[in-house]
């Protein structure tokens, strides 16, 4: 081995070792509790949800429709080798306009279904302080709180308070 590719494996070494340090000292000296939080867009309008209040994402696959009474239930697709109902998010936010839905949010508690989503922002981990209020009084109780993510507020929609009123509408209305 020649005095020049040992010197770049040494300097590529150090490299390496700081740019993992940076990450431990970032951690280290912040000490907040963080939560992951899935970023998308309904209706053109930014939401977020927790990451562990759905058990992953899915690109949207070919949905059966099926008879219903349901405005939102799209229908029935196979995800991961599960036959699971998929709900527009849209339709179940109230927003006027229904539009595609290429991405879908897979919820495994408490009740297994799919939610169609619009565009996703990504996947952050944000720092607990900030979440707060919606200061909505009057809205629907599974928009009630928001965090902002950069310099940009997103509403925090609750998996399991959205998944009650698809098991009892009326509690929306």
């Amino acid at each position: 081995m020649s005095e020049e590719t040992n010197t770049y494996s040494v300097r590529a070494a150090n490299l390496r070792r700081t740019f993992d340090q940076t990450f431990t000292k970032a951690l280290a000296t912040t000490g907040e509790e963080l939560e992951s939080v899935i970023a998308f867009s309904v209706g053109g309008d930014r939401f977020a949800v927790r990451l562990n209040e759905i058990c992953g994402m899915a690109k949207s696959p070919k949905v059966v429709p099926v008879p219903n009474s349901t405005r939102a239930l799209l229908g029935l697709a196979g995800i991961r080798g599960e036959l699971l109902p998929i709900y527009c998010l849209c339709q179940l936010l109230d927003y006027t306009v229904s539009e595609e839905t290429p991405w879908l949010l897979v919820c495994g508690k408490p009740m297994r279904i799919g939610l169609g989503i619009n565009e996703f922002f990504g996947c952050f981990r944000t720092p607990l302080t900030a979440f707060s209020p919606a200061h909505r009084p009057d809205g629907p109780i599974q928009l009630q709180e928001v965090v902002v993510i950069g310099s940009t507020v997103y509403t925090v929609i609750s998996i399991s308070s959205l998944t009650k009123l698809i098991r009892n509408p009326m509690e929306g209305a």
